[in-house]
């Protein structure tokens, strides 16, 4: 594995190179976050073919790397929060995070430099209020219950659940659309009566959400979107 930078137009791109014993063809992929880029080598696949290819995608990288350019939260910055979007609104002096619905602002009280910090706090803490509220009425309905939520920065999965009926979940969910993150809720606590992925584990999700088959094709097609905000 080698990691390189490369710039194509005016951007620098970090580029990881490996060479896999499988691949019959060289491969791009983006990161999550959509801020570098994996190049995958076939065996014997020299570096300067391969960037000869990456060289010939570049209009593709850059628009796909734009569409997906992280968002820097600061005072104005707009960011959905639970399927409504609102206005990052900074304030001096003290006083409790507050999000308004009618005027669509989440209003801070801190220094500049602290409003990333302090949202994303805040909005971690707003996504395991949510989690429990939904995640107790549904694993009610399976007659279980829900010992502990907690929400991190797990880029690889979207939720999980431990057999000691932790639910854990990304705390970029907060970011989704309301039916996407109940639908994820819905995926976990159904794992509290079927620790699998077997039929009557799926079963179990429908019921407990209907949509489920759009939520997760909304989830494959515009999930990396949400890393924007990480």
């Amino acid at each position: 594995m080698e990691k390189i930078n490369v710039t194509i137009g005016n951007r620098v791109i970090p580029i990881t190179v490996k060479t896999s014993v499988r691949a019959k063809r060289v491969s791009l992929r983006l990161s999550p976050a959509k801020d570098s880029v994996t190049m995958t080598l076939p065996r014997r696949t020299s570096l300067a073919f391969g960037m000869k290819f990456l060289n010939s995608k570049s209009a593709w990288l850059l628009a796909n790397l734009e569409e997906g350019a992280a968002v820097l939260i600061a005072d104005g910055t707009v960011i959905p929060v639970l399927g409504k979007e609102y206005t990052v609104r900074r304030k001096d002096g003290r006083g409790f995070p507050r999000l308004n619905p009618e005027t669509a602002e989440l209003t801070m009280h801190c220094k500049p430099e602290f409003v990333g910090r302090r949202v994303k706090d805040f909005l971690k803490a707003l996504l395991c209020e949510e989690c429990m509220r939904v995640g107790k009425t549904l694993a009610a309905s399976l007659g279980k219950k829900i010992t502990r939520i907690t929400a991190s920065k797990a880029h690889s999965r979207w939720g999980s659940c431990s057999t000691g009926g932790t639910l854990s979940f990304n705390q970029l969910l907060v970011h989704a659309p309301k039916a996407i993150l109940d639908y994820v809720i819905a995926h976990e606590v159904a794992h509290l009566k079927e620790m699998n992925h077997g039929p009557k584990f799926w079963r179990i999700v429908e019921t407990l959400h209907p949509d489920m088959l759009q939520a997760r094709k909304w989830l494959k097609q515009h999930g990396h979107e949400l890393h924007r905000y990480g």
